[in-house]
């Protein structure tokens, strides 16, 4: 019913607006002044050069002015200016943004699994998100970036069910140009960048930019050891040529070093009840257990517990800019490569062959306090690394009133993926290692077309099969020093050592690599056809409505933390989406408004559960991801953009959306009354006004970014209600967010005769502090870490062209 109702009015609204459309685009003057109307958009988020508003798919592009007067300096910042987008950092890689769209994000960011929403950079897949963050930093380097939502299952280099980044570098032109740009703000911000675009022949110019960001951190611990802190250099360079009037080449090579302090986390809360809670009792008495140990106290009398969960709890709350950590704990550290190269040949006015072959290294080294206490209760060190090749070809053809693209894609990736857990070092616990090396495939044959009806009416179709294969080879392993790889002989038929220090965590059934060794290797094959299909209507040259229906996938995977709990692969994910649409130019192009009503069935979702088992008399506890979900998820979308008088510029975006799982039960436990995770709603208001001036211009710009509230916390997955032989999720564990109001502004001074321009800018002016996640990283019936939004940002921007 609700499904219905949803799309039923969305259906009246966008009849309605078509309507209103018609009668602007009928008034319309054959002259309008360019100053006082809405831009033109072209976008290639169906693989060829398209009007935006002329293609029935739901796609926000900003362009390289728009990410620098909206202050967006790195990928996160994206979440204020599209609809249905959240990102937040994932909680154990600063330099990682974990995605949502339409609702639907990643349960782990290992290596043997694939994001739900693909990030391309020149037309090249990028398959890992570390140093992701900050691709967008020097934005006179960025042509545009597009954020398509939906899934994405016909044209894109792979599979996902929530939608795609297509973000393209600036290209090449025939002038010479230069510039230079610095920044100084709060924290001790440093940002300087300089590039230049060459001629180098009749048709084939030259870019090259280079940019160093440093900054000394939003936090520290108690010992001073900055976190979120930032040293990053960016290099870039793109060749475009085209020899013959037939041929084109055009690559690109970019290269990202990061160094970066710690997440900001807090100690959010502790519960003193779990002491005496046979459910936790004994991991509650193991941690303050552990704060007596380290301070000297005798860990095994009673009498001294209530002064170790004093000095715990010394941590939680204070000042946001400072935790309780007392661990020097090393920075992150990595890098990040891409090359692409494109290769175009027209065969004819009607056909052209077009090859993209893609490189993508990424790496990273990081440390994190996941207690933020001076005590050693929880800490992790993980290292990643990941080469992918890949290769798209594709056939771009016109015959008569049929267009489209076909083509073959080919991925490979191999790495590494590994984690080291320590965990109540103070009262000798062993150490966890998740180690694993993962060899990743895909292939696929792919084609869409537009049939051209009449010259309103237009019908698409697309198909893409695809066949995926993940290979992992496991070390997993307790204890050990660090991350190093170490073999031994398990000693009981579960593979756990009776040796607290060192033991396998895999059993000897598994270990089908060498015998005796601590080394297990797995392969697992999967394959899909997915496709979409719509219906275009051209209501009238400034209106289009649309109907669409589209199935999306995401490859199965291993679990890399598989151990003596389970190393079970999981299947793929399937979503089935049905889409309403309207995009309209109004009142004589002054305005433009862009609806989207989506209906998503979404099925064997990949979930991460913790697990509990007894082998050989002892309770262990894992995590797993498991195809446990079905889900419905729906929404409506808004964008509009309105220019009253000349010079103002007005816009928003909004959004509603409402997820619900119909399903989610594993082992024994019913969590379908979980809430889903994004906000109910996200509002962004953006108001920009020109002066002009004798010397130039004066611009200033303002947007006002509010997010419904979201669960913080689920909630330890293991305290349920139990009913009969069932666990049944408790909803009293949901602790939720506040509403957010993020302001930002910016305020430019264009010197034309200097060919300068500075500006005063700033991020979340009114200093606003919330927890984006709140984590139990060890049992959050125990106690919570909270991970803190960034505070105001504010600085000074001096740039000029020569």
């Amino acid at each position: 019913m609700v499904r219905r109702s949803l799309l039923a009015g969305a259906t009246v609204a966008m009849l309605a607006l078509s309507s209103q459309a018609v009668r602007a685009a009928d008034a319309a003057s054959p002259q309008t002044d360019a100053i006082s109307t809405v831009a033109d958009v072209v976008v290639t988020a169906r693989r060829v050069a398209e009007d935006a508003q002329k293609i029935p798919l739901a796609v926000t592009v900003l362009g390289s002015l728009q990410l620098q007067n909206r202050n967006i300096r790195t990928l996160n910042d994206f979440v204020t200016a599209v609809p249905d987008v959240q990102l937040i950092d994932a909680a154990d890689n600063t330099s990682a943004p974990a995605i949502t769209i339409r609702g639907q994000g990643s349960p782990d960011d290992s290596i043997t699994t694939d994001p739900a929403v693909g990030v391309y950079y020149d037309g090249v897949y990028i398959p890992r998100a570390n140093g992701l963050k900050f691709i967008l930093q020097d934005f006179d380097e960025i042509g545009q970036a597009e954020v398509l939502r939906g899934p994405q299952g016909a044209l894109f280099g792979r599979n996902t069910t929530g939608g795609a980044f297509n973000i393209t570098s600036k290209a090449p032109g025939p002038d010479y140009e230069a510039y230079g740009r610095v920044d100084f703000g709060n924290f001790s911000l440093r940002d300087v960048a300089v590039g230049a675009n060459i001629p180098l022949a009749p048709g084939a110019a030259l870019r090259l930019a280079y940019e160093h960001v440093q900054h000394d951190g939003y936090a520290s611990d108690s010992l001073g050891f900055p976190q979120q802190s930032q040293d990053t250099d960016f290099v870039h360079g793109r060749i475009l040529a085209e020899p013959t009037d037939r041929l084109s080449f055009d690559a690109s090579v970019s290269y990202l070093r990061f160094t970066l302090g710690e997440a900001m986390i807090k100690l959010h809360d502790f519960n003193p009840a779990s002491l005496f809670d046979p459910n936790t009792a004994q991991t509650a008495g193991a941690v303050i257990a552990d704060v007596l140990a380290e301070s000297g106290l005798d860990p095994t009398n009673p009498a001294n517990f209530p002064i170790g969960i004093g000095l715990f709890e010394s941590s939680i709350g204070g000042d946001p800019s400072h935790n309780g950590g007392a661990q020097d704990v090393p920075p992150d550290s990595g890098g990040f490569f891409n090359a692409a190269l494109t290769l175009t040949y027209k065969l004819s006015g009607a056909l052209s062959l077009k090859s993209i072959t893609g490189v993508t290294n990424t790496r990273r080294e990081g440390f994190l306090d996941l207690d933020a206490t001076p005590f050693h209760i929880i800490s992790a060190q993980s290292f990643t690394a990941s080469r992918a090749w890949s290769e798209e070809l594709q056939a771009i053809f016109t015959f008569g009133p049929v267009d489209g693209v076909a083509g073959g894609y080919f991925f490979r990736e191999t790495g590494e993926d590994a984690q080291f857990a320590g965990i109540l070092a103070g009262v000798g616990a062993p150490a966890f290692v998740y180690d694993g090396d993962a060899v990743n495939r895909s292939d696929a044959v792919f084609g869409q077309a537009n049939w051209h009806v009449t010259p309103r009416l237009t019908l698409t179709g697309g198909l893409r099969y695809t066949w995926d294969s993940k290979g992992l080879t496991s070390f997993n392993h307790t204890g050990g020093s660090g991350l190093a790889r170490e073999f031994v002989v398990p000693t009981d038929a579960f593979g756990l050592s009776t040796n607290p220090a060192f033991g396998c965590l895999i059993a000897p059934n598994l270990q089908n690599v060498a015998p005796g060794a601590c080394e297990a290797h797995f392969v697992n094959s999967y394959s899909a056809l997915t496709w979409t299909g719509s219906l275009s209507y051209q209501v009238s040259e400034e209106a289009l409505a649309y109907a669409k229906a589209s199935r999306g996938y995401r490859g199965g995977g291993e679990n890399l933390r598989g151990g003596a709990l389970t190393f079970t692969p999981f299947g793929p994910e399937y979503v089935t989406q049905y889409e309403l649409g309207l995009k309209s130019t109004l009142w004589d192009r002054r305005a433009r408004l862009n609806l989207a009503a989506f209906y998503s069935n979404y099925s064997n979702i990949q979930l991460t559960n913790i697990i509990v088992i007894n082998v050989g008399g002892q309770t262990i506890a894992g995590t797993t991801i498991l195809n446990a979900g079905k889900a419905h998820l729906e929404g409506v979308e808004a964008e509009a953009v309105v220019i009253p008088v000349s010079r103002l510029t007005l816009s928003a975006t909004a959004d509603w959306f409402h997820g619900k799982y119909t399903q989610y039960q594993y082992a024994g436990v019913d969590e379908t009354s979980q809430p889903w995770g994004p906000p109910d709603y996200t509002v962004d208001l953006l108001g920009r006004y020109e002066v002009p001036a004798a010397f130039g211009a004066v611009s200033a710009q303002a947007d006002l970014a509010i997010n419904g509230r979201t669960p913080l916390s689920l909630g330890d997955i293991t305290a349920c209600i139990p009913t009969g032989s069932a666990c049944v999720y408790d909803t009293r564990q949901v602790v939720w967010g506040p509403v957010t109001k993020l302001l930002s502004a910016r305020l430019t001074v264009h010197l034309a005769g200097w060919r300068t321009d500075v500006s005063l800018w700033g991020r979340n002016l009114t200093n606003q502090r919330f927890y984006n996640e709140l984590l139990g990283p060890i049992d959050s019936r125990v106690f919570n870490v909270g991970y803190l939004n960034d505070p105001r940002t504010y600085g000074v921007e001096i740039s000029k062209r020569f």
